[in-house]
């Protein structure tokens, strides 16, 4: 039988780059939007696009018909357990034979009391008790991330490098391109099964981060490592006091962490994914313009 992938968020940050190396590999690929136009371009390089919901039933069997395997990333927060719930029993009535879960982030050992984290553990819950052939990819923290507008501006106006992270933690920054590049492996390597951590080739501090960052730039980037509540009030600028709240609570865990807790071995990580990463010098290359004083966009090479 020949393999037909479905992949959840293929429109977005995260599940995007898994359409798109799946397709760039050959791959039949399947993805499910509320919005077909944001889908235009994978259909025009071959995706079926279906219109329906993750969130309801009927969308989702539908969606699942004929599917052999699944690229499973969740929405972020609460919505994510439902959406993961109807993802799983859809998957096990068709016979899927692999799922590859993405979990956005790393999930904590126990309830940490904060549901920006929590949300995981059922997420992972959920899966292992499914029976299905399964690998849990659980990601440190995304590059795209400086991008955002409580990271960015002030490396355009002040070459300060600014993040809730105190400046001894180091962290595996990972770059999303490269979650394709993993799943689409992953999702070939049925005998690996359980969870991995995943995170970039080098672990750095935040001084380190910015060391980089000033070598592609061709200027002195700061580091400064914020509090995680001067942190959760600018995104709660962005996106509302709620998330501006789950934001601290989250960051203030990382804050008072072990200072390697989100660096991973990238050895392990190799050896059972053997596939090229992006280093961080690269990925600041890639995406110079957007750090260039003047630029009020932020607009990336592609």
């Amino acid at each position: 039988m020949s393999e037909l992938t479905l992949v959840y968020g293929a429109t977005g940050e995260r599940g995007g780059p898994v359409a798109q190396e799946l397709l760039n590999r050959g791959a039949a690929v399947r993805v499910m939007v509320r919005r077909p136009e944001r889908a235009a371009a994978l259909a025009a390089q071959g995706a079926e696009v279906l219109t329906g919901d993750i969130q309801k039933e009927g969308d989702v069997q539908r969606a699942f018909e004929g599917v052999t395997r699944l690229s499973l990333t969740p929405p972020l927060g609460g919505d994510a357990v439902a959406a993961t719930r109807l993802a799983v029993e859809a998957a096990r009535a068709a016979g899927v034979g692999r799922v590859v879960l993405n979990t956005s982030g790393q999930t904590p050992d126990a309830p940490a009391g904060v549901p920006m984290m929590d949300y995981r553990l059922p997420l992972e819950e959920l899966l292992r008790e499914s029976g299905l052939n399964h690998l849990i990819l659980r990601p440190t923290a995304y590059l795209q991330n400086l991008l955002g507008p409580w990271a960015r501006p002030a490396v355009v106006t002040s070459d300060t490098l600014a993040y809730p992270v105190p400046s001894t933690h180091r962290i595996s920054w990972l770059a999303a391109e490269d979650l394709g590049l993993l799943t689409a492996e992953a999702l070939e390597r049925t005998d690996l099964t359980g969870h991995l951590n995943v995170g970039g080739p080098q672990a750095l501090t935040g001084p380190e981060l910015a060391a980089q960052m000033s070598g592609v730039l061709g200027r002195i980037i700061h580091y400064q490592a914020i509090t995680p509540e001067a942190f959760g009030g600018q995104m709660a600028q962005v996106f509302g006091p709620e998330m501006g709240e789950a934001a601290t609570r989250a960051y203030r865990l990382t804050w008072e962490g072990a200072p390697d807790a989100m660096a991973t071995d990238s050895a392990v990580l190799h050896a059972a994914l053997p596939v090229p990463m992006t280093g961080v010098a690269q990925w600041f290359s890639l995406h110079q313009p957007a750090f260039q004083p003047g630029n009020a966009t932020g607009a990336a090479a592609q």
